[in-house]
């Protein structure tokens, strides 16, 4: 039998209108729907997201890009942005410290950063992955053309191609442009693919591989989860399902509008970004949608916690905790100093870290909000696999659920192109 990632829990409140709490039938017909889409595999953005899982023909070649990067490189440095960059900062989270490759990724314009970076790097030893979807991402692109004029006046022309990799989609663009003109490595992009569900594809896995993670578990476990919603006939047995429910009914019947998202597992501080963008591009439209707020425990008990249990009533929370291990440092002789801190006596840094937790859930279903946990046994590639994958599906179900379309982001492109017709027309001289 399959080993299932992580266990759900929920802690719900009544509807604040005080109706009935039980989920109308209509959301699971709707999150029953999304899976049949799934299966069928006709909708081209909904067939690319879970290719992966279907034939995985182009894993091999991915590994094969990555030993190629490896084999030279000692520094590799990511020009991607939003999901360009996400999905993969996620998967490298669980990333030995010690990797044979450092690993850094410029997902934001800091020309400071980026100009003490070129400096101080070795030329012949960095490579560069370039990740657009597009080909035509202005911040990607900018970035791309100073690191080439840099490469190609210290290193020469004809070494662009052993430095430089690029990630697009077929046809006309910028990035395939330049590809052709210095014989650069490209990687097709999938055009219906939509960057922040693009985590399992070539643009997460392949710095993911180049950081000694073992994205095979990773795949493994977000196809245990896929597997398990696309093969169970009670849709109740679903955690993706569950968790959908619990997400729309929390908007449409609890008057909450934001969306806490907090592991309290320190490696898991990435997935909340990965998960705010998910979120929030997926289903902030048509004036629907809940706000996702990442937060980190305990840290985040002494930052937004005040206002999580004392400011307006219009949020629900999504907990993850990892099961405690017994740590091999615990507390002793200095605890007898002060009598107030025997409470700490005997105890490890994860019986602190539980009871933060514990105690803020508490907390949490005194104050009438409604939560969740997901309880993880473990914290491995196979787990974060499961949990990214479980998302994705809560993700486009909610948004069947609240009737937005998961997979556009038009207001976005709209200001992409403004800031595009800024810099046509002399931005600079605006300030």
């Amino acid at each position: 039998m399959t080993k299932f990632p992580y266990r759900q829990e929920f802690h719900l409140s009544p509807p604040s209108d005080g109706g009935d709490a039980a989920t109308p039938g209509s959301l699971l017909e709707k999150a029953h729907s999304v899976l049949q889409d799934i299966k069928r595999g006709e909708d081209p953005t909904i067939r690319a997201i879970f290719a992966p899982f279907r034939q995985q023909r182009n894993y091999p070649v991915i590994e094969k890009e990555a030993a190629r990067i490896t084999k030279k490189t000692k520094h590799l440095i990511v020009f991607g942005t939003g999901g360009s960059s996400l999905g993969a900062r996620t998967l490298l989270s669980l990333a030995p410290a010690a990797g044979a490759v450092k690993i850094t990724f410029f997902d934001n314009l800091a020309p400071e950063i980026t100009e003490a970076t070129l400096k101080a790097m070795d030329p012949a030893a960095t490579h560069f992955l370039v990740i657009s979807k597009s080909g035509y991402t202005m911040e990607v692109i900018a970035q791309s053309l100073i690191a080439l004029e840099r490469m190609s006046q210290i290193l020469g022309e004809g070494a662009l191609k052993q430095h430089f990799t690029f990630i697009t989609k077929p046809g006309d663009n910028p990035l395939r442009a330049i590809s052709g003109e210095w014989s650069i490595p490209v990687l097709d992009h999938d055009p219906d693919l939509t960057g922040r569900f693009s985590v399992f594809s070539n643009v997460g896995q392949l710095p993911a591989l180049i950081g000694v993670v073992d994205t095979r578990q990773t795949l493994a476990g977000a196809k245990a989860v896929l597997d398990q919603a696309l093969d169970e006939e009670t849709l109740d047995n679903i955690p993706a399902v569950k968790g959908a429910l619990f997400s729309a009914s929390a908007e449409r019947y609890g008057n909450c509008f934001i969306h806490v998202m907090m592991p309290y597992v320190n490696r898991l501080q990435m997935l909340t970004k990965w998960f705010v963008q998910l979120w929030a591009e997926s289903l902030g439209k048509k004036g629907r949608g809940t706000t996702p707020i990442a937060a980190l425990g305990p840290l985040d008990q002494h930052s937004q916690l005040q206002m999580f249990l004392d400011g307006r009533q219009d949020k629900f929370f999504s907990f993850i905790k990892l099961r405690q291990s017994d740590g091999p440092s615990r507390i002793d002789g200095f605890t007898r100093v002060d009598q107030r801190l025997e409470f700490l006596h005997g105890k490890s840094l994860e019986d602190v870290v539980t009871a933060a937790y514990l105690g803020t859930v508490r907390s949490i279903r005194k104050a009438g909000r409604s939560c969740r946990t997901f309880h993880l046994e473990t914290l491995d590639e196979y787990t974060l696999g499961g949990l990214l994958m479980h998302f994705m599906l809560e993700t486009i179900m909610v948004a069947e659920m609240l009737e937005v379309p998961p997979f556009k982001q038009e207001r976005v492109e709209d200001g992409k192109n403004h800031a595009r017709d800024y810099l046509k027309n002399q931005a600079s001289s605006l300030f």
